[in-house]
């Protein structure tokens, strides 16, 4: 089941921030990852004021707030068009991309999980 939860902006000039989140689950029905994706609310095809490449940097911020430790680290690869921010804490790595113009695409995952 997907869920959503509204992040509230950093100022009242900014749109709310949704985050869609559903787990990954192992053969043992156990959670061994998230899935996520972010967009503004009031994004729209006509204003690029609120495009995913606007809403990296307030994402990265959010998710180093809450989470700490090691900093996001911005990788480039010569097949993927799109740049990819990873950050490893433990045995949690977290990967995040630009989906396209509206959502920003994140995976969580147990580095530890066999699967």
């Amino acid at each position: 089941n997907l869920l959503e939860f509204v992040l509230t902006p950093p100022s009242e000039e900014s749109s709310p921030i949704k985050m869609h989140f559903y787990p990954t689950f192992d053969k043992d029905e156990r959670i061994n990852g998230m899935d996520m994706k972010f967009s503004y609310a009031r994004w729209n095809i006509f204003n690029d004021l609120h495009s995913s490449d606007r809403l990296v940097q307030p994402i990265i911020d959010t998710l180093q707030n809450w989470y700490g430790k090691n900093p996001f680290m911005k990788l480039t690869f010569e097949k993927e068009p799109n740049e990819i921010w990873v950050k490893v804490d433990g045995n949690r790595r977290m990967a995040i991309r630009k989906e396209d113009d509206r959502f920003l695409e994140m995976k969580i995952t147990n580095l530890l999980d066999k699967e």
